[in-house]
């Protein structure tokens, strides 16, 4: 099976503890990340419900993806926003790769702090150099954003 690594990798019992490293570094480089793994399954019986199978998984690896900005995106983002039109990131991917995209194409500035705060309330700071991890509510991924 393949999917998100935040959803993949608790399923698995053979993580190498170096997948969460590379996933932050290729996250952090813009790249859309998915994780996969497998099981042998000696049987199925239909009545078998679907999470008693996704359990035990063995680890496969990561496929990168990487789909690069078109060349006229930047400039047009920054005609936008030097008209002072407030220009936002629609996204289903990872938050640090949302981060990263955003930085690469203006959206977000080197000198802006990032928050993310998580169901249970912890708030981990995003700084754009050196991110650390990711916020969210609910469902909802909020990004805070603090001017300088």
């Amino acid at each position: 099976m393949k999917g998100a690594p935040e959803v993949i990798l608790p399923l698995c019992i053979n993580v190498p503890s170096s997948v969460y490293a590379n996933l932050l570094s290729f996250s952090q480089a813009g790249n859309r990340v998915l994780a996969c793994a497998y099981k042998n399954l000696n049987s199925f019986h239909p009545s078998t419900q679907l999470e008693d199978i996704e359990k035990g998984l063995i680890f496969l690896g990561l496929i990168l993806l990487h789909n690069p900005l078109k060349a006229e995106t930047t400039d047009t983002l920054s005609i936008l926003l030097d008209a002072d039109i407030h220009c936002v990131i629609s996204t289903g991917d990872a938050l640090l790769t949302a981060l990263a995209v955003g930085k690469s194409c203006g959206i977000i500035d080197s000198g802006e702090e990032i928050i993310w705060e998580n169901v249970q309330g912890l708030k981990i700071n995003l700084s754009i150099n050196k991110p650390q991890g990711i916020v969210a509510t609910g469902n909802l991924l909020e990004i805070i954003k603090k001017t300088k």
